[in-house]
């Protein structure tokens, strides 16, 4: 399936600046790999972590991207233009509640 380089990934472009990617899952059409992508992007004038699913759930069951006809979007998108998922900044309360969360989870067994 093709889906959008996440280095191309600039939506909105009044907000999203100098990506760097940390992680490509690419389509996931490797095994070993799952579709999202992990970036460093500059947000709002901030260096900040993002994420985002190369390829959506929706995606999979749609003929024309499995057969290459139409590029994948990706989750989030916005009016159709795919965009990043913006983490909490590193030093805030939510990046702690995010990281208790991961960890609560990671340690539940799932």
């Amino acid at each position: 399936m093709r889906y959008r380089n996440p280095n191309e990934v600039i939506s909105p472009r009044n907000m999203v600046g100098d990506i760097n990617v940390i992680h490509d899952g690419g389509n996931a059409e490797s095994e070993n790999l799952v579709p999202f992508s992990i970036a460093e992007v500059t947000w709002d004038g901030t260096k900040q972590l993002a994420v985002r699913w190369n390829i959506s759930h929706a995606e999979w069951h749609n003929q024309q991207k499995l057969d290459e006809l139409i590029e994948c979007k990706g989750n989030p998108s916005s009016r159709g233009f795919p965009t990043w998922f913006i983490l909490p900044k590193k030093d805030s309360e939510a990046w702690k509640c995010l990281k208790d969360a991961m960890l609560k989870f990671e340690n539940s067994g799932n």
